[in-house]
């Protein structure tokens, strides 16, 4: 599979979050992205595709099955 970059309009389209909201982001280095010329950012599907499955919540009916505290 060839590697999709997306730019920062369309990432914030894909994830469904403002371009302000996105920029904070990655100011603070909570998402991978990419900035080849020093300016414009360019992010990879896939790796915000693993980026949204690493920040998942796990829901109180999932803790009490494995016996874990909320």
């Amino acid at each position: 599979m060839v590697n999709q970059y997306l730019s920062i309009t369309e990432t914030s389209e894909y994830l469904k979050i403002s371009v302000n909201y996105l920029y904070k982001l990655t100011s603070k280095r909570k998402i991978p992205f990419y900035n080849p010329t020093g300016g414009k950012l360019l992010f990879k599907v896939d790796e915000l595709d693993e980026w949204v499955e690493r920040t998942r919540c796990t829901p109180l009916y999932e803790l009490s099955k494995k016996g874990g505290k909320a």
